[in-house]
């Protein structure tokens, strides 16, 4: 019997020809239920590209090199299976005229169905060596197939019929690619990309799931749904007729009333604690019960504190429409900090959980085929806009869903042009609802593309009218700033820094001073995010207890964090950042019309401001040029401003850059005038250079272990039984899981004081380093995190 996998667990090995029928027919599926609108190439034809695709890609596996390895043989170039795979797929193709435009496009998808998509023309179809090779495991696989009834029988009953090869043709296919043609039309460029990725992932994920034997069907979660609407969750609110309560009541009648045939792409403006969260579960559910057609809901937001926040609000609200919004496939919040394993429960996993249904579990969540997903921008738009295997494969998933974005001020202003053809095309071409969701609503659309949902003139409410804004120019620094510092009567306060050693700094400053009157705190990405959260929700709550505090934070604080001061002080930065920190100042409008203070400051360090050294100069520029001549800005002023600033912005070069790479559809290549679509970075990187885990707590000293033990394990050991192996990596996994809590991701300078030489101070693998249990007091500080200078003392250095 011709095999495509091997058994694992209770299943036996899974003959070949059943496996390409499951593909087949599950890429078929995953493009059946879509609505589609696409230009380029008819629904019914599309569906029968994913069928051929499925029906193909990995047929390669026939050969008698690929059947002896994956019987427990040697990998070898022979055992190589995508290529042959795609190529024949080609010719396939090729010969059909309904889908010859589209050949090369397939064979893309197939021959990076194990790795990520690359650009057309690396495939290197002129090496001899490669067509020789492809040639002679091309002769097995026919010999195989004729031998092979099941496959026989297969090809025969779709009327695939296998060309003939030979070196001519595979270089003649090497030509096709190389001559791959660009597209000029913006829009029909972008459906072109849309497809390759599409055609990416319905092949991935029925791929996975059926080697994985996992038993799937389409959308089955979507009708667990019952109402997302939160009008039984406010029920249980304090519902005085405030006038603040009031807003909300419109805000959310609005979104709640919205028309879901007068277009796709919807934008709610609104103040800071004006009900957005549940505003944005009323216009879902106003599309929910609509249509008959039944769609996911993608809520996805900035930061992973605000992903927690606002899922545990959808959480409510489902909870109280009586479902149970416990289980993963009807809620799934998903970030790097979810463990996915033993999905449906809270109880430890039995005995029998491994490795395979680790993996299992983890497909299942990365594939968001859960009703509604809770994630963040990252994970979303890299996979609208990328090459990655493991984030393209969700794409199919997210196109014909309602998509929330929840502070959408926070997506990069250099890539608004982009956006706006992509998201005109996901809407237009795939059928896709696109709500942006901020009190600063940026340039994110086509003009006259989109629907404003929120009441005309909210902005304008006294309610809302919350802080003042002074704006003092005069450069100081750190030490004359909190020396002249005067909080009189305030009772809480908020520094927001640009970046964590100047807000570290600030913190020390102002424990001296004020560290017998408030309780002083410091919140910035050198705590570990376990600790991130756990001192966001104390502060919460000495908040609302009225408690005197202090809090000194760098940007992770802006959007979304449902924080109040009195008093806010913002280092300069660009004018979408001053308005989100004034939204945590007198945020829900209990000090009064007006009662919040916000001082915008011009800190600096031997002459260099601190804006400078983090923030684009034009963005810079452009906001000194909104605010400039003002000396104060009230809280109703924001609004004119803001859309004063984002009309100003003229940002094309990296979005045309990455736009002509779609329009070639160039993955990974440099070339010139182009950024390649695996170089798209939602968040600029570069600076975290390096990893380091500190176990701050004995369940995360445990996983360390456990991580260091198997790592060792399984690279020590040379030979391993399949069982024990995949014990190893069921626990690294695991352990990563648990560590990422208490992760930093650090530039290489934060750690130029540490040494690998001290004893506490290890390297785990390439830039990635763990402080030993005993060395966690001399580098971690519960006020401030990460300590820069590590205290030598009992740190043994070994020479």
């Amino acid at each position: 019997m011709i095999i495509s996998h091997p058994a694992i667990k209770e299943y036996q090995r899974k003959p070949l020809a059943e496996h390409l029928a499951n593909v087949a027919k599950g890429s078929r599926d995953r493009i059946q239920r879509l609505s589609l609108s696409t230009k380029l190439i008819s629904k019914e034809n599309f569906e029968e590209l994913a069928f051929r695709a499925g029906l193909l890609h990995d047929i390669g596996k026939a050969s008698t090199y690929f059947q002896d390895y994956i019987r427990g043989g040697n990998r070898t170039v022979f055992s190589n299976h995508s290529l042959i795979s795609a190529i024949l797929l080609y010719y396939v193709l090729a010969d059909d005229p309904r889908y010859r435009e589209f050949a090369l496009i397939a064979f893309k998808a197939v021959q990076r169905h194990h790795g990520n998509l690359s650009s057309f023309g690396s495939e290197r179809l002129f090496d001899l060596v490669l067509i020789s090779n492809t040639l002679k495991i091309y002769e097995s696989v026919r010999r195989q197939i004729a031998k092979d009834q099941s496959l026989s029988d297969l090809l025969q009953k779709h009327s695939i019929f296998l060309p003939s090869l030979n070196k001519e043709k595979i270089e003649k296919l090497g030509d096709e690619l190389e001559e791959f043609e660009e597209i000029g039309d913006t829009d029909d460029a972008i459906e072109r990309f849309l497809i390759q990725n599409l055609l990416f992932s319905v092949l991935l994920d029925a791929d996975k799931h059926d080697a994985a034997r996992i038993d799937y069907k389409i959308d089955q979660h979507l009708h667990k749904i019952r109402s997302y609407s939160p009008s039984n969750y406010v029920e249980t609110f304090d519902n005085r007729q405030s006038e603040l309560n009031i807003i909300r009541s419109r805000l959310l009648k609005a979104a709640s009333e919205v028309d879901p045939d007068s277009g796709r792409c919807f934008a709610m403006s609104a103040p800071t604690g004006s009900g957005k969260t549940l505003a944005c579960l009323g216009f879902a559910d106003a599309l929910f019960l609509a249509k008959s057609k039944k769609r996911r809901l993608i809520y996805c937001l900035p930061y992973t504190s605000i992903i927690d926040q606002n899922f545990d609000e959808i959480d409510k609200v489902l909870s109280a429409n009586g479902m149970d919004a416990k289980n993963r496939d009807l809620l799934l919040k998903h970030h790097h900090l979810v463990d996915f394993s033993n999905r449906f429960s809270e109880e430890p996993p039995n005995e029998d959980y491994n490795y395979h249904d680790y993996l299992n579990d983890t497909l299942i969540a990365d594939s968001w085929n859960a009703a509604c997903v809770v994630s963040s921008f990252v994970q979303l738009f890299h996979s609208l806009i990328g090459s990655k295997n493991s984030l393209v494969r969700k794409l199919h998933n997210i196109v014909n869903s309602i998509i929330l974005l929840d502070e959408v001020q926070s997506l990069p202003p250099k890539y608004y042009p982009l956006l706006r053809r992509m998201f005109y095309v996901l809407a237009n071409r795939f059928d896709t609802y696109i709500l942006t969701c901020t009190a600063t609503q940026p340039f994110i659309y086509e003009p006259d593309s989109f629907h404003e949902i929120s009441p005309p003139s909210l902005f304008d409410h006294d309610v809302f009218n919350r802080v003042s804004l002074e704006i003092v120019r005069e450069p100081q620094s750190l030490e004359d700033f909190a020396e002249n510092l005067k909080l009189e009567d305030a009772k809480s306060a908020l520094f927001v820094m640009n970046t964590k050693k100047s807000a570290n700094t600030l913190y020390r400053l102002l424990s001296e001073k004020y560290g017998d009157i408030y309780d002083v705190y410091c919140l910035t990405t050198y705590h570990v995010p376990a600790i991130r959260l756990k001192k966001i929700k104390e502060i919460k709550e000495l908040l609302e207890k009225h408690k005197p505090l202090l809090l000194v934070s760098t940007q992770l604080i802006e959007a979304g964090v449902d924080l109040s001061f009195q008093k806010a002080y913002r280092d300069k930065c660009p004018l979408d950042s001053i308005i989100q920190v004034a939204g945590r100042c007198n945020r829900h409008s209990e000090f009064g019309v007006m009662g919040g203070n916000m001082q915008l400051l011009n800190l600096n360090e031997d002459g260099r401001d601190y804006a400078s050294r983090i923030y684009d100069k034009y963005l810079l520029q452009k906001t000194d040029e909104a605010i400039r001549g003002l000396k104060k800005i009230e809280n109703k002023d924001f609004e004119k401003l803001i859309k004063s600033y984002y009309h100003s912005l003229e940002f094309q070069a990296e979005s045309n850059a990455i736009m002509r790479s779609i329009q070639e559809l160039n993955y990974d290549q440099n070339r010139i005038g182009q950024l390649a679509i695996d170089k798209f970075r939602l968040i600029e990187d570069s600076y975290a250079t390096t990893t380091l885990y500190i176990p701050l707590c004995e369940k995360a000293e445990i996983a360390l272990e456990n991580l260091i033990r198997a790592q060792n394990e399984l690279s020590n050991s040379e030979s391993l039984d399949e069982d024990t192996e995949s014990e190893l990596r069921f626990q690294i996994k695991k352990s990563y899981h648990m560590l990422s809590a208490y992760q930093l991701n650090l530039h290489h300078g934060d750690l130029k004081h540490y040494d690998i030489k001290m004893s506490y101070f290890n390297k785990l693998n390439d830039s990635v380093y763990y402080i030993s249990p005993d060395g966690v007091e001399n580098t971690y500080d519960n006020h401030q995190g990460l300590i820069l200078e590590p205290d030598y003392r009992g740190a043994v250095i070994s020479i």
